[in-house]
């Protein structure tokens, strides 16, 4: 180590791995949402044998995307199904695991599922706070079946 202090995750998040090693969600989601077509991501991995992540397709974003490549869609849930659009975040997510196996400490939190949600997170339906923010037990919770197959 370099002698720096180096801030992961909240204290509350951070968990581990199915293997013990540390599990720390916000630093994949983080590094996810730096890609500008990812508007949000919450990744599960807490005790479990490896890591999977919810993602939240960034509808301006990919939506000027497909308008430049003459790509019609009526509704999100049609944009975030569409192969092209899956197939960019599969190379996101490739790229944060090529990143994240660099860090010996943190290699064990590379995504190996991911699931572009057919529906935006929303706060109406519990999964968010009024300020946006991720209510990662609730959506744990209502998407176990989908976290666990």
């Amino acid at each position: 180590s370099s002698g720096h202090l180096r801030i992961i995750d909240r204290a509350k998040d951070v968990g581990q791995t199915g293997n013990g090693n540390m599990f720390a969600p916000k630093y994949v989601e983080n590094k996810l949402k730096f890609f500008p077509n990812i508007l949000e991501t919450v990744v599960f991995g807490n005790g479990k044998p490896y890591c999977t992540a919810f993602v939240n397709i960034d509808l301006t974003a990919v939506g000027n995307w497909a308008e430049r490549n003459n790509i019609a869609y009526a509704s999100y849930q049609e944009l975030a199904g569409h192969p092209e659009v899956l197939a960019t975040i599969q190379s996101h997510v490739e790229e944060v695991n090529a990143s994240v196996a660099q860090d010996a400490m943190l290699s064990d939190c590379q995504v190996h599922r991911f699931v572009v949600l057919h529906k935006q997170l929303d706060a109406d339906d519990g999964e968010l706070t009024r300020t946006q923010k991720v209510r990662r037990r609730i959506i744990e919770e209502k998407f176990s079946d989908i976290i666990n197959a």
